[in-house]
């Protein structure tokens, strides 16, 4: 236990900034592993040879980040880390600071990912996947063009489904990270004006079956246009400078 830390000199960082970067490093190259109780405060102190108060304020800030679980009565333990825990941190920043311009990154963002991602499901989807599509769409074809909000959650099913066809977990993992942001990227950049029109039905229309007939490359590029026609809705809808 003695061996699992050495004691911390001077820097021009602050005690509790070496604390944190020390016992992130130990879990980060797997000396404490996920499940693992950490040492008390008082052997955390002598282990590294500082007091308490910028132990704790590591510590706090070792927990928010959700390095470490504090059980009351019990002790500290290092966190089971999940994609879920991990994706939350990045959700919230999201939250906390999505704003208009933000939103376009992200919608260039998709530019970048989405066509290819309908490349791979073209060549990778199942008729399961077929299926679901085919619904989602029909959906999407009954829906009341004037109730934008029921219509966006469908688009944004679709979108979902396709990433899903791709059968590849870290598409899986992200994807719909950037999904979920969407509702609040219409509010943001004009709310009906970025909804989907008969325009972005045929989008989805074609998109789906060049992912029927397995051709990758029209879909990639029915895709592309698809999200440049979004993004020259949304600019549309920004206020002028």
């Amino acid at each position: 236990m003695a061996k699992m830390f050495s004691k911390i000199g001077d820097s021009a960082q602050t005690l509790s900034q070496r604390i944190d970067e020390d016992i992130e490093q130990a879990i980060r190259q797997k000396v404490l592993q996920p499940g693992d109780k950490l040492p008390t405060e008082s052997e955390l102190c002598e282990m590294l040879g500082v007091s308490r108060t910028p132990l704790r304020e590591a510590l706090r800030r070792l927990h928010s980040r959700g390095l470490i679980t504090v059980k009351k009565g019990d002790g500290m333990y290092v966190s089971e880390l999940s994609s879920e825990n991990a994706l939350a941190q990045l959700n919230l920043y999201f939250e906390l600071n999505l704003n208009k311009e933000m939103a376009l990154e992200i919608l260039k963002l998709r530019q970048m990912f989405e066509p290819e991602i309908v490349r791979v499901a073209a060549r990778c989807r199942t008729d399961e996947d077929l299926k679901e599509l085919q619904e989602t769409l029909n959906d999407l074809r009954a829906c009341d063009r004037s109730d934008v909000q029921a219509e966006g959650v469908i688009d944004d099913r679709f979108h979902g489904l396709v990433a899903r066809s791709c059968h590849n977990t870290m598409v899986l993992l992200l994807m719909p990270q950037l999904y979920t942001l969407l509702p609040r990227m219409r509010a943001l950049l004009g709310g009906p004006a970025a909804a989907p029109d008969e325009l972005m039905l045929q989008y989805h229309e074609r998109i789906l079956a060049s992912i029927e007939h397995r051709d990758g490359n029209a879909g990639a590029k029915f895709m592309e246009d698809h999200l440049h026609s979004i993004e020259e809705n949304f600019t549309k809808a920004l206020p002028s400078p």
